[in-house]
């Protein structure tokens, strides 16, 4: 497995004044330095060597991504995330509606009621008013 098919994060920490390189598909593999291509090159370094270590104890290397499939990877994701979104947009509207409609059967206001429409909307009336079909 070549060290450069291997995805790698940068990332700038302050508190280490130093760039950090970081691996995910490989465990805990870490590289650093001063600029950012100092930590990408410690980093393939570092590639190597977890998995000449994860060789030698005979544990799985996880494969490297290529490009497209990282790709394809991003795309399930983003889809799978909208369909959450979805999913919970629909769940809160309807808690919503229950919510109102339970008030609703049951909410007075000064002077008058409330009462619902044909169609489902909310109105008040005025004191005195009788609403036809009752609440």
């Amino acid at each position: 497995m070549n060290p450069t098919d291997y995805p790698v994060f940068l990332i700038y920490s302050k508190e280490d004044n130093a760039w950090l390189a970081r691996v995910d598909l490989l465990p805990g593999c870490v590289a650093e330095g001063a600029t950012q291509e100092e930590a990408l090159a410690n980093s393939r370094e570092a590639i190597k060597t977890w998995i000449e270590v994860s060789k030698e104890l005979k544990r799985s290397v996880p494969k490297a991504f290529d490009a497209q499939e990282l790709e394809e990877l991003q795309l399930q994701a983003n889809a799978s995330q909208g369909e959450q979104i979805q999913k919970l947009v629909n769940e809160t509207v309807a808690r919503i509606v229950q919510q109102l409609q339970a008030s609703a059967s049951t909410a007075q206001f000064t002077g008058g009621e409330l009462a619902i429409g044909r169609r489902g909307q909310f109105y008040s009336t005025p004191p005195g008013l009788v609403v036809a079909g009752g609440r």
